[in-house]
């Protein structure tokens, strides 16, 4: 489904919102956090109680539930027009994006298509294809977002993903015999 207004979410580096061709401002950190987490899990119902594992450090605060409802009311409010793309969900939310609307979706997608053209013998069309998807990457993933069991659980999973796919772009660029062009990597 296409939602009237174009955005953008970008998590490879850090967290920038563009709509049309302006940035969104999200200063707050703890909406940073919330945003975070529904867009490393797309169109996924991300319940209240692990928002809030995200959001805070143990303990959690008796008051954990309603905040996070509050953080996502903001979270809505400063996303504007597209706002309503995080829906409430029970137990918890629901942001709701195409592979196209981030670009880790959109590495993704390059990954899935270098696979195929791979798999279909077309080894220089798929290390274009992995050019394609490690240009999205602006830095460290989510650097700037300020979550410290978040940078550990995915923003490792992240750079794994990252190294893995260079990995696999150097092998195929090697049974292509274009060794000069891997020296620098």
């Amino acid at each position: 489904e296409k939602f009237g207004v174009f955005v953008e979410f970008q998590i490879l580096g850090p967290l920038v919102v563009r709509s049309e061709d302006r940035e969104v401002a999200i200063s707050a950190p703890r909406q940073r956090i919330v945003l975070t987490i529904l867009l490393l899990n797309p169109n996924k119902v991300i319940s209240v109680d692990r928002i809030a594992e995200f959001v805070w450090e143990d303990p959690l605060p008796q008051s954990a539930a309603a905040t996070v409802r509050t953080y996502v009311m903001r979270l809505r409010r400063s996303l504007g027009p597209f706002g309503e793309r995080i829906q409430t969900r029970a137990p918890g939310y629901l942001l709701r994006i195409g592979e196209s609307d981030t670009d880790l979706g959109r590495f993704l997608a390059h990954r899935r298509a270098a696979k195929a053209l791979a798999g279909d013998g077309d080894l220089a069309g798929a290390v274009e294809e992995l050019e394609h998807g490690l240009r999205l990457w602006r830095g460290d993933p989510i650097v700037d977002v300020a979550c410290s069991r978040l940078h550990a659980a995915e923003g490792s999973h992240l750079r794994e993903l990252r190294l893995h796919t260079l990995g696999w772009q150097v092998d195929m660029q090697l049974e292509l015999n274009r060794h000069a062009e891997i020296l620098p990597e």
